[in-house]
């Protein structure tokens, strides 16, 4: 039976570095001149509606956030992979062993993340893993609501007609409301994130991993 996998990255594959956020608030700097200096709580949002946020909080109307979004993600990108290292971001325990063992499998795994697709390239391929993904859906994509991520990368994939057949795993509430939107059911939460594992259950992860280290347990949840 052939499956797929579908992936979060921050929090669920690796731990990131503050360069993402620096990214942000440059690309806002770059485009209107100012200077964000706020905090917000980010996790699960594509990297479009975190700008957003940002500036409504500066006090940016709607209209003018949504024509100046296109220069915005290229400062935002172009800045990312300017400024990236190899090293600054963490892979974590378990996720190699896991790809590995589910490519030997002949699982299809791809990518749901907000991240804009230039940043998640360059985070994934400095630790040598890009290569198990064949694409996805991204915070680059023509789509703000996560659930469409999930429906575009299901239908990429030509598992349309099989949603029992598709999983997605990640570490936030937001993607598992994601997958549940996007008609899955199959939704593996890993608790390496900010949330506990009761906040995932109840939020609808069918179930909640406290880490990928345990390839055997890992394998079991993707129905392996």
């Amino acid at each position: 039976m052939r499956k797929l996998i579908l992936f979060d990255i921050d929090g669920t594959l690796l731990r990131s570095g503050p360069l993402h956020n620096e990214a942000f608030k440059h690309a806002i700097k770059d485009v209107f001149g100012k200077d964000f200096k706020g905090e917000s709580h980010v996790a699960g949002m594509t990297d479009p509606l975190i700008l957003s946020m940002f500036l409504r909080e500066m006090g940016t109307p709607d209209k003018i956030i949504q024509e100046r979004m296109p220069e915005l993600l290229k400062a935002c990108e172009d800045y990312y992979v300017k400024k990236f290292l190899k090293g600054s971001v963490e892979i974590l325990p378990g996720v190699r062993d896991l790809l590995k063992s589910l490519h030997e499998r002949g699982a299809t795994l791809m990518l749901v993340t907000g991240n804009l697709e230039p940043i998640a390239e360059a985070k994934l391929e400095s630790l040598d893993i890009y290569h198990y993904f064949v694409g996805g859906g991204f915070g680059s994509d023509p789509h703000t609501v996560r659930a469409e991520l999930v429906t575009l990368a299901v239908a990429k994939a030509g598992f349309e007609t099989e949603l029992d057949n598709v999983y997605l795993t990640g570490d936030t509430p937001r993607d598992v409301e994601a997958a549940k939107n996007g008609g899955l059911s199959h939704i593996v939460a890993v608790v390496t994130g900010i949330y506990t594992s009761s906040e995932l259950l109840d939020e609808g992860a069918e179930v909640a991993l406290e880490s990928f280290e345990d390839t055997k347990a890992a394998l079991s949840a993707f129905g392996y």
